[in-house]
């Protein structure tokens, strides 16, 4: 990767040209002697062959290209001149760091990020990419994680090691009763990219699933580690929010406010005032009668069936996956994001209801 180190220079003559200076550019961690072995911090740039000097007047720059996969530190030493041969010099330090592995928390993909669960249910299957800034080091990755509030989410099957393949797959009666994290990663590589370097990524599958009936709905933090073969460490963090189960009584259901009429409380959930009286018509006597304190019904309870998507869902209930979005904001995070025993809120669109006996 290639580094851009911007140089102004200048001369206490005004009338000198500045184009005529030449420049000669040393670094004190240049080529190697020998052979490097172990931990190589020597040959990480030489002065001649790893770095130029482009730009014109005052304005200079640096393009330095540090060699191969060696990390450390270089002292970088800038010496001008003059016609007359009087110099002056300036130095720098240039840390190189070490190629490591890293978690796909940026975007655009940025699949890297957080999720959402009811208490006692577990997380739709997330999956995320990990690379490696060191293509050679992508097949060496492994990959772990831990909870850092055991109580709502425990540290269970917790890393892709021989014994988490077994005990949570073929025999997850332990995830299943008290919960953990199932988390696995592919052996397949895929093209991607980090900082410039080329490289490749594999796909980490992550199902999350809260003990019991515990919740957390300020959310989990969640510590994911991403180890190579060199025993680098990379650690992400993103938080799982576990959210209380709804009561019957609430759920799916608006308290009417003393400023609110049927069609402002429509206009909030995106929906036509005249579906909210056909569902509250039990209830509402005229669509301009809503007293305050009224609790009304803004759609039907749905459990989420095998196989289930929000646009399955949508169609079949004539509304869009968009506005079920909105009314479950609080249960999904993404489209994708749904379960198997899911409760979600539905609420029909107006059309709908209208034609489907006909």
């Amino acid at each position: 990767m290639q580094v851009i180190v911007p140089l102004i220079v200048g001369h206490v003559t005004s009338r000198m040209d500045l184009d005529t200076l030449q420049f000669i550019i040393s670094s004190s961690n240049s080529l190697c002697v020998g052979e490097c072995v172990s931990v190589c911090v020597c040959g990480l740039v030489d002065g001649v062959a790893d770095i130029t000097i482009q730009g014109t007047k005052a304005s200079r720059f640096l393009l330095i290209t540090p060699r191969g996969k060696s990390f450390g530190s270089t002292t970088i030493t800038v010496t001008v001149y003059d016609v007359t041969q009087a110099s002056a010099k300036s130095s720098f330090v240039l840390n190189i760091l070490r190629l490591s592995p890293f978690f796909d928390d940026y975007p655009p993909t940025n699949t890297f990020k957080d999720m959402k669960t009811i208490a006692g249910t577990p997380t739709f299957p997330y999956r995320f990419l990990v690379g490696h800034e060191d293509a050679d080091l992508v097949a060496s990755l492994k990959i772990e994680a831990s909870s850092l509030n055991v109580e709502v989410i425990p540290d269970n099957c917790v890393s892709n090691s021989a014994p988490f393949g077994s005990h949570c797959v073929t025999d997850n009666t332990k995830f299943m009763n008290i919960g953990g994290i199932y988390v696995n990663i592919s052996k397949t590589q895929i093209p991607a990219s980090r900082g410039g370097f080329s490289s490749n990524a594999r796909e980490v599958v992550v199902i999350v699933r809260p003990q019991g009936t515990a919740s957390a709905d300020h959310g989990v933090t969640l510590s994911f580690r991403i180890k190579d073969s060199n025993n680098v460490v990379t650690e992400g963090r993103i938080k799982t929010f576990v959210y209380s189960r709804p009561s019957v009584d609430k759920f799916c259901a608006y308290d009417v406010q003393p400023a609110d009429t049927l069609t402002s409380i429509a206009n909030k959930l995106g929906m036509h005032w005249l579906t909210l009286f056909l569902m509250n018509n039990h209830t509402l006597t005229h669509p301009d009668t809503v007293p305050p304190g009224l609790r009304i019904a803004i759609g039907r309870p749905y459990v989420v069936q095998p196989g289930d998507s929000l646009y399955s869902i949508a169609t079949r209930f004539g509304t869009t996956w968009q506005h079920i979005m909105t009314t479950n904001s609080g249960n999904l995070l993404e489209a994708q994001s749904i379960f198997e025993g899911q409760l979600l809120c539905l609420a029909p669109d107006l059309a709908f209801v209208a034609c489907r006996g006909r």
